[in-house]
Protein backbone atom coordinates (compact mmCIF):
# COMPACT_ATOMS: atom_id res chain seq x y z
CA UNK A 1 0.00 0.00 0.00
CA UNK A 2 3.10 2.33 0.51
CA UNK A 3 4.55 1.98 -2.62
CA UNK A 4 1.85 2.18 -4.66
CA UNK A 5 0.74 5.75 -2.66
CA UNK A 6 4.28 7.27 -3.51
CA UNK A 7 3.66 5.44 -7.05
CA UNK A 8 0.54 7.75 -7.40
CA UNK A 9 2.16 10.32 -5.99
CA UNK A 10 4.49 10.80 -8.74
CA UNK A 11 2.07 9.85 -11.44
CA UNK A 12 -0.02 12.79 -10.30
CA UNK A 13 2.82 15.18 -10.56
CA UNK A 14 4.42 13.99 -13.73
CA UNK A 15 0.47 14.94 -15.33
CA UNK A 16 0.31 17.93 -13.02
CA UNK A 17 3.28 19.05 -15.25
CA UNK A 18 1.79 17.73 -18.74
CA UNK A 19 -0.97 19.64 -17.82
CA UNK A 20 1.00 22.69 -16.94
CA UNK A 21 2.98 22.92 -20.05
CA UNK A 22 -0.10 21.79 -22.44
CA UNK A 23 -1.95 24.70 -20.54
CA UNK A 24 1.45 27.15 -21.41
CA UNK A 25 1.45 25.68 -25.22
CA UNK A 26 -2.77 26.77 -25.88
CA UNK A 27 -2.69 30.16 -24.30
CA UNK A 28 1.20 31.01 -25.26
CA UNK A 29 2.81 29.55 -27.77
CA UNK A 30 -0.59 29.32 -30.23
CA UNK A 31 -2.19 32.52 -28.75
CA UNK A 32 -1.31 34.91 -31.52
CA UNK A 33 -1.97 38.20 -29.38
CA UNK A 34 0.46 36.80 -26.54
CA UNK A 35 2.70 35.05 -29.18
CA UNK A 36 2.98 38.75 -30.26
CA UNK A 37 3.72 40.81 -27.22
CA UNK A 38 6.69 38.31 -26.56
CA UNK A 39 8.63 38.68 -30.20
CA UNK A 40 7.64 42.41 -29.83
CA UNK A 41 9.13 42.48 -26.50
CA UNK A 42 12.04 40.67 -27.85
CA UNK A 43 12.87 41.89 -30.17
CA UNK A 44 12.72 46.00 -28.42
CA UNK A 45 16.15 44.69 -26.56
CA UNK A 46 18.74 46.34 -27.22
CA UNK A 47 20.87 43.11 -27.52
CA UNK A 48 18.34 41.65 -29.87
CA UNK A 49 18.72 44.70 -32.40
CA UNK A 50 22.68 44.59 -32.00
CA UNK A 51 21.97 41.07 -32.85
CA UNK A 52 19.73 41.52 -35.99
CA UNK A 53 21.82 44.18 -37.43
CA UNK A 54 25.23 42.58 -36.97
CA UNK A 55 23.47 39.80 -38.88
CA UNK A 56 21.83 42.26 -41.75
CA UNK A 57 25.26 43.70 -42.25
CA UNK A 58 27.26 40.90 -42.61
CA UNK A 59 25.17 38.81 -44.68
CA UNK A 60 24.29 42.24 -46.80
CA UNK A 61 27.52 43.79 -47.46
CA UNK A 62 28.77 40.29 -49.23
CA UNK A 63 25.94 41.31 -51.77
CA UNK A 64 27.18 44.53 -52.83
CA UNK A 65 29.93 44.99 -55.08
CA UNK A 66 30.24 48.53 -53.61
CA UNK A 67 33.57 49.48 -55.10
CA UNK A 68 31.73 48.59 -58.67
CA UNK A 69 29.04 51.04 -58.04
CA UNK A 70 31.56 53.62 -56.29
CA UNK A 71 33.76 52.80 -59.10
CA UNK A 72 31.13 53.77 -61.83
CA UNK A 73 30.24 57.12 -60.53
CA UNK A 74 34.03 58.41 -59.77
CA UNK A 75 35.88 60.49 -62.56
CA UNK A 76 39.27 59.05 -63.68
CA UNK A 77 40.94 61.76 -61.05
CA UNK A 78 39.60 60.34 -57.99
CA UNK A 79 39.74 56.28 -58.92
CA UNK A 80 42.31 55.96 -56.32
CA UNK A 81 39.40 56.59 -53.62
CA UNK A 82 37.54 53.19 -54.77
CA UNK A 83 39.87 50.67 -52.68
CA UNK A 84 38.85 52.80 -49.51
CA UNK A 85 35.14 51.52 -50.46
CA UNK A 86 35.53 48.04 -48.99
CA UNK A 87 33.35 45.57 -46.84
CA UNK A 88 34.06 46.55 -43.57
CA UNK A 89 33.24 50.14 -44.20
CA UNK A 90 29.90 48.88 -46.45
CA UNK A 91 29.43 46.72 -43.34
CA UNK A 92 29.93 49.50 -40.60
CA UNK A 93 27.38 51.48 -42.65
CA UNK A 94 25.06 48.85 -43.03
CA UNK A 95 25.12 47.91 -39.38
CA UNK A 96 24.45 51.78 -38.21
CA UNK A 97 21.28 51.73 -40.90
CA UNK A 98 19.93 49.13 -39.49
CA UNK A 99 20.39 50.37 -35.65
CA UNK A 100 18.37 53.18 -36.71
CA UNK A 101 15.77 51.15 -38.48
CA UNK A 102 15.59 49.03 -36.31
CA UNK A 103 15.41 52.03 -33.05
CA UNK A 104 12.95 54.33 -34.84
CA UNK A 105 11.55 52.95 -38.22
CA UNK A 106 10.93 49.43 -36.82
CA UNK A 107 6.56 50.21 -37.64
CA UNK A 108 3.67 48.24 -36.26
CA UNK A 109 3.22 46.73 -40.16
CA UNK A 110 6.83 45.88 -40.48
CA UNK A 111 6.38 43.71 -37.03
CA UNK A 112 3.31 42.24 -37.85
CA UNK A 113 5.17 40.61 -40.71
CA UNK A 114 8.18 38.78 -39.08
CA UNK A 115 5.85 38.06 -35.95
CA UNK A 116 2.82 36.50 -38.43
CA UNK A 117 5.88 34.30 -40.47
CA UNK A 118 7.18 32.90 -37.14
CA UNK A 119 4.54 32.30 -35.91
CA UNK A 120 3.17 30.04 -38.90
CA UNK A 121 6.29 28.25 -38.36
CA UNK A 122 6.18 27.48 -34.79
CA UNK A 123 2.20 26.41 -35.26
CA UNK A 124 3.23 24.18 -38.07
CA UNK A 125 6.06 22.46 -36.41
CA UNK A 126 4.51 21.96 -33.47
CA UNK A 127 1.27 20.44 -35.05
CA UNK A 128 3.67 18.51 -37.77
CA UNK A 129 1.42 20.52 -40.44
CA UNK A 130 3.31 20.58 -43.89
CA UNK A 131 0.62 22.53 -45.50
CA UNK A 132 0.77 25.49 -43.31
CA UNK A 133 4.44 25.08 -43.33
CA UNK A 134 6.72 28.43 -44.33
CA UNK A 135 10.07 26.67 -45.10
CA UNK A 136 12.49 29.36 -45.21
CA UNK A 137 15.48 27.32 -44.55
CA UNK A 138 14.86 23.65 -44.66
CA UNK A 139 13.72 22.18 -41.70
CA UNK A 140 15.53 25.05 -39.90
CA UNK A 141 12.84 27.71 -37.49
CA UNK A 142 14.11 30.82 -38.19
CA UNK A 143 13.22 34.66 -37.96
CA UNK A 144 12.67 36.04 -41.22
CA UNK A 145 14.56 39.48 -41.53
CA UNK A 146 13.43 40.08 -44.92
CA UNK A 147 11.05 42.85 -44.15
CA UNK A 148 13.85 44.93 -42.32
CA UNK A 149 16.06 44.26 -45.10
CA UNK A 150 13.81 45.58 -47.64
CA UNK A 151 13.41 48.75 -45.14
CA UNK A 152 17.70 49.16 -44.93
CA UNK A 153 17.78 49.17 -48.35
CA UNK A 154 14.81 51.76 -49.04
CA UNK A 155 16.76 53.92 -46.85
CA UNK A 156 20.22 53.86 -48.66
CA UNK A 157 18.32 53.94 -52.07
CA UNK A 158 19.52 50.25 -53.18
CA UNK A 159 17.78 47.32 -54.62
CA UNK A 160 17.38 44.64 -52.64
CA UNK A 161 20.06 42.02 -54.22
CA UNK A 162 18.62 39.11 -54.84
CA UNK A 163 19.92 36.27 -52.60
CA UNK A 164 19.12 38.68 -49.38
CA UNK A 165 15.13 38.32 -51.46
CA UNK A 166 15.43 34.63 -51.73
CA UNK A 167 16.73 33.61 -48.27
CA UNK A 168 16.40 30.23 -49.36
CA UNK A 169 18.74 27.43 -48.20
CA UNK A 170 21.76 29.35 -47.78
CA UNK A 171 20.77 31.38 -44.72
CA UNK A 172 20.36 34.90 -46.15
CA UNK A 173 18.51 36.90 -44.52
CA UNK A 174 16.81 34.98 -41.49
CA UNK A 175 18.06 34.22 -37.80
CA UNK A 176 18.22 30.94 -37.43
CA UNK A 177 16.66 30.19 -34.07
CA UNK A 178 16.72 26.57 -34.19
CA UNK A 179 18.44 23.95 -36.63
CA UNK A 180 16.44 21.28 -36.20
CA UNK A 181 13.18 21.61 -35.73
CA UNK A 182 12.46 18.09 -36.12
CA UNK A 183 11.98 17.22 -32.08
CA UNK A 184 9.59 20.01 -31.83
CA UNK A 185 7.11 18.04 -34.17
CA UNK A 186 7.42 15.20 -32.35
CA UNK A 187 5.46 16.18 -29.77
CA UNK A 188 2.85 17.09 -32.34
CA UNK A 189 0.17 14.59 -31.11
CA UNK A 190 0.25 16.01 -27.92
CA UNK A 191 -0.03 19.82 -29.28
CA UNK A 192 -2.64 18.73 -31.59
CA UNK A 193 -4.81 17.07 -29.00
CA UNK A 194 -3.76 19.48 -26.22
CA UNK A 195 -7.11 20.58 -24.91
CA UNK A 196 -8.23 16.69 -24.71
CA UNK A 197 -5.11 15.61 -23.28
CA UNK A 198 -4.68 18.34 -20.72
CA UNK A 199 -8.15 17.97 -19.13
CA UNK A 200 -7.53 13.68 -18.75
CA UNK A 201 -4.01 14.99 -17.36
CA UNK A 202 -5.78 17.35 -14.85
CA UNK A 203 -8.24 14.38 -14.17
CA UNK A 204 -5.70 11.74 -13.73
CA UNK A 205 -3.46 14.02 -11.61
CA UNK A 206 -6.51 14.83 -9.54
CA UNK A 207 -7.59 11.00 -9.44
CA UNK A 208 -3.68 9.79 -8.25
CA UNK A 209 -3.44 12.16 -5.62
CA UNK A 210 -6.75 11.72 -4.20
CA UNK A 211 -5.45 7.50 -4.40
CA UNK A 212 -2.52 8.18 -2.88
CA UNK A 213 -4.32 10.29 -0.11
CA UNK A 214 -6.84 7.82 0.78
CA UNK A 215 -3.76 4.55 0.63
CA UNK A 216 -1.77 6.45 3.19
CA UNK A 217 -4.06 5.97 5.83
CA UNK A 218 -2.98 8.85 7.50
CA UNK A 219 -5.72 11.80 6.72
CA UNK A 220 -4.34 14.97 7.27
CA UNK A 221 -0.70 13.70 6.54
CA UNK A 222 -1.92 12.06 3.25
CA UNK A 223 -3.32 15.75 2.18
CA UNK A 224 0.26 17.25 3.14
CA UNK A 225 2.07 14.90 1.05
CA UNK A 226 -0.26 15.43 -1.68
CA UNK A 227 0.32 19.38 -1.21
CA UNK A 228 4.42 18.53 -1.36
CA UNK A 229 3.58 16.84 -4.53
CA UNK A 230 1.71 19.89 -6.31
CA UNK A 231 4.24 21.90 -5.20
CA UNK A 232 6.88 19.75 -6.60
CA UNK A 233 5.17 19.59 -9.99
CA UNK A 234 5.24 23.51 -9.99
CA UNK A 235 9.62 23.39 -9.20
CA UNK A 236 10.02 20.43 -11.71
CA UNK A 237 8.45 22.47 -14.34
CA UNK A 238 10.77 25.51 -13.34
CA UNK A 239 13.72 23.48 -13.00
CA UNK A 240 13.37 22.51 -16.46
CA UNK A 241 13.04 26.50 -17.42
CA UNK A 242 16.00 26.63 -15.81
CA UNK A 243 18.32 23.89 -17.51
CA UNK A 244 17.08 24.83 -21.14
CA UNK A 245 17.82 28.72 -20.58
CA UNK A 246 21.80 27.11 -19.91
CA UNK A 247 21.82 24.92 -22.50
CA UNK A 248 21.18 27.63 -25.39
CA UNK A 249 24.36 28.31 -26.83
CA UNK A 250 25.63 32.36 -25.66
CA UNK A 251 25.72 32.99 -29.56
CA UNK A 252 22.03 32.24 -29.75
CA UNK A 253 20.83 35.71 -27.97
CA UNK A 254 17.94 36.07 -30.09
CA UNK A 255 16.36 32.80 -29.03
CA UNK A 256 17.53 32.72 -25.38
CA UNK A 257 15.31 36.08 -25.23
CA UNK A 258 12.67 34.90 -27.23
CA UNK A 259 12.40 31.79 -24.84
CA UNK A 260 12.54 33.96 -21.27
CA UNK A 261 9.74 36.36 -23.02
CA UNK A 262 7.76 33.53 -23.88
CA UNK A 263 8.21 31.61 -20.83
CA UNK A 264 7.07 34.31 -17.90
CA UNK A 265 3.41 32.44 -18.50
CA UNK A 266 4.53 29.56 -17.83
CA UNK A 267 6.87 30.47 -14.47
CA UNK A 268 3.71 32.32 -13.52
CA UNK A 269 1.58 29.10 -13.87
CA UNK A 270 4.21 26.68 -12.08
CA UNK A 271 4.56 29.25 -9.05
CA UNK A 272 1.07 28.95 -8.48
CA UNK A 273 1.63 25.65 -8.23
CA UNK A 274 3.77 25.96 -5.63
CA UNK A 275 1.99 28.54 -3.32
CA UNK A 276 -1.21 26.22 -3.59
CA UNK A 277 0.86 23.06 -2.81
CA UNK A 278 2.36 25.11 -0.08
CA UNK A 279 -0.51 26.37 1.56
CA UNK A 280 -1.77 22.64 1.91
CA UNK A 281 1.16 21.73 3.36
CA UNK A 282 1.09 24.45 5.93
CA UNK A 283 -2.58 23.80 6.61
CA UNK A 284 -2.77 20.24 7.16
CA UNK A 285 1.35 19.45 8.14
CA UNK A 286 1.21 20.29 11.91
CA UNK A 287 4.90 19.46 11.78
CA UNK A 288 5.29 22.56 10.00
CA UNK A 289 2.83 24.14 11.21
CA UNK A 290 4.41 24.31 14.55
CA UNK A 291 7.81 25.13 12.51
CA UNK A 292 6.19 28.28 10.92
CA UNK A 293 4.17 29.26 13.95
CA UNK A 294 7.82 29.30 16.00
CA UNK A 295 9.50 30.97 13.24
CA UNK A 296 6.82 33.40 13.09
CA UNK A 297 6.81 34.58 16.75
CA UNK A 298 10.81 34.57 17.23
CA UNK A 299 10.78 36.77 13.92
CA UNK A 300 8.06 38.81 16.01
CA UNK A 301 10.31 39.33 19.01
CA UNK A 302 13.55 40.14 17.04
CA UNK A 303 11.90 42.81 14.98
CA UNK A 304 10.73 44.24 18.33
CA UNK A 305 14.14 44.90 19.25
CA UNK A 306 15.13 46.50 16.04
CA UNK A 307 14.94 50.47 16.13
CA UNK A 308 13.08 52.55 13.78
CA UNK A 309 16.03 53.63 11.71
CA UNK A 310 17.63 50.44 11.43
CA UNK A 311 13.89 49.07 10.54
CA UNK A 312 13.68 51.96 7.82
CA UNK A 313 17.06 51.44 6.52
CA UNK A 314 16.65 47.70 6.24
CA UNK A 315 13.29 48.64 4.49
CA UNK A 316 15.12 50.86 1.32
CA UNK A 317 17.46 47.95 0.91
CA UNK A 318 14.96 45.58 0.35
CA UNK A 319 13.75 47.91 -1.85
CA UNK A 320 16.89 48.80 -3.53
CA UNK A 321 17.71 44.95 -3.97
CA UNK A 322 13.82 44.18 -5.55
CA UNK A 323 14.45 47.17 -8.16
CA UNK A 324 17.69 45.62 -8.88
CA UNK A 325 16.42 42.13 -9.24
CA UNK A 326 13.46 43.42 -11.85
Amino acid sequence: MRFLSWLLLCLGVLFLMLANILFWVDHTLLNSDRFAAAVEETMARPDVQDRFATVISQQAASELDVQARVSARLPDELQFLVPLAGDSVTEELLYRVSLRVLSSDFTADLQGDIVRNLHAQVIATLEDNDDRAVHVQGQSLVLDLRPIIERIFERIGLPVPARLQAAGTEGRGVVVLIDESSGLSAASFFVTNRIAILVVSVLIAIACLAGAVLLSGKGIRGVSRAGFAVAAAGLLTMLILAITNFLIPDERVVLRELLHALEQSLRTESLLLVIVGATMVLGTDPGVRTNFTTARRSIATRLQRVSPSSALLMGIGGLILMLWAF
